[in-house]
Formats: C-alpha cells, sequence, structure tokens
C-alpha cells in the first residue's frame, strides 16, 4: 500500500491503479481469513485516490460489479460476498448488497446463512425486518450470538485509553438492541423483545432501551 500511495503522491495515477488492483486481487488469493478492518481502510484510500482519479473509482465499481454478477450466478464465494459488502460499505451503497442478499436468500439458502453476519448490520440497521424474518426464527437466540460477538469488542473498550471507542461500541451495541426489540415486536413476539431488553439492561444501563415500549 505504500508503494501504492507513493505512485499516488507522484501523480502516476495509471501505475498507482495498477498497484491498488493488485494488493486487492492478491487479498482475495490469500487463503487466510482477511483482516476486514483494515481491507475497509485500504478500500477508504482507494475512494479517496478516485477523487482525483475517476478511473480508479470506476474501477473499485467494476469489480463489485462482477463480483456481484459472479454471486448473482449462484457463486458461492464468502470472500467474494465480503469483498462487495466492503466495497458498497465504502461507497456508501449499503442498499446494493442488501439487493444481493436477497438475491442469494432465494437461490441459495444455505449461503445466505454464511453470508449472514456479513450483512446482518445492515439489515437491522435499515429495519428490514421481512428479510431478517427470513433469517431469523429466534430473536433471543440471534440477540445472544451478537452479545457474544460484542462482549469482546466491549472487554477491549474498557480499558482507559479507549474512551472514545467506549462510547463508540456502546452506541452500536444500544442502536443493534433497540432493532432487535422492534423486529420482536414486528414478529409479534415480545415475550422476546421484553427478554432482549431486560438482558441488555443488565449490560448497559442506557435511558434508550429503557424507553422502549414493549406492550
Amino acid at each position: 500500500m505504500r508503494e501504492a500511495n507513493a505512485l499516488v503522491s507522484n501523480e502516476q495515477y495509471a501505475e498507482a491503479l495498477e498497484k491498488f488492483i493488485w494488493i486487492h486481487e492478491k487479498a482475495l488469493e490469500n487463503e487466510k481469513d482477511i483482516e476486514w478492518y483494515h481491507f475497509s481502510f485500504a478500500m477508504e484510500i482507494w475512494k479517496g485516490f478516485g477523487e482525483k482519479y475517476p478511473p480508479a473509482l470506476q474501477a473499485l465499481k467494476d469489480i463489485r460489479d462482477r463480483q456481484s454478477a459472479v454471486l448473482k450466478s449462484c457463486g458461492t464465494d464468502l470472500k467474494l460476498f465480503q469483498d462487495v459488502v466492503a466495497i458498497n460499505t465504502c461507497l456508501k451503497e449499503e442498499s446494493e448488497s442488501i439487493a444481493l442478499f436477497s438475491i442469494i436468500m432465494k437461490q441459495s439458502p444455505e449461503f445466505a446463512i454464511l453470508c449472514w453476519d456479513s450483512i446482518a448490520g445492515y439489515l437491522f440497521k435499515t429495519k428490514s425486518f421481512e428479510i431478517i424474518g427470513k433469517m431469523v426464527k429466534d430473536p433471543v437466540a440471534e440477540y445472544s450470538r451478537y452479545e457474544n460477538m460484542w462482549k469482546p469488542v466491549r472487554d477491549i473498550s474498557d480499558e482507559p485509553k479507549n474512551s472514545d471507542f467506549k462510547k463508540m461500541a456502546e452506541d452500536l451495541y444500544v442502536e443493534r438492541v433497540l432493532s432487535f426489540i422492534e423486529f420482536s415486536t414486528f414478529i409479534a413476539d415480545k415475550e422476546s423483545a421484553r427478554v432482549i431488553k431486560k438482558r441488555a439492561l443488565a449490560v448497559v444501563d442506557n435511558q434508550k432501551i429503557k424507553e422502549i415500549i414493549v406492550e
């Protein structure tokens, strides 16, 4: 990435774009799981490059579109789906990820289960409860899964030097909890809504969670 950035700084844009594409392809070829935080950061750099050199932004969109086409043709490569989601997030086109997931749900339900963790956050954030309802049959179990994934993040944020990160982590947690409760109400499962609210308040003492009404 340093070499690519150096090429951008020297205004060698065509060469820089080739380097960005090469780095991206190598990341996907790696058999190990991609560190998606760093991968997303790299895409943000690519997007910034694209603001200086429009062909770079178009190249990123072309990669997204090719990979989406593979997945729409019954492809079942989880890394491709995660990559498409990451690109759409970078481009602020999350609706494209949701649309793709809807297609995957219909043509390959088993693959959709593998993709779930990569798209669930966007579905809950946009209150896409019709889609969520096809994937989540037990709201309390889904909340428990999320809580278990979130706890390590909370533990890191509890360190004194991470006060800003702690607020961000808690805000994300509260947002998801409220969505879980709203989804439970949407499917007329008020008992799950009450259980989730009670358990969440045992984790964080948050006014928004306290105030949400579960009738």
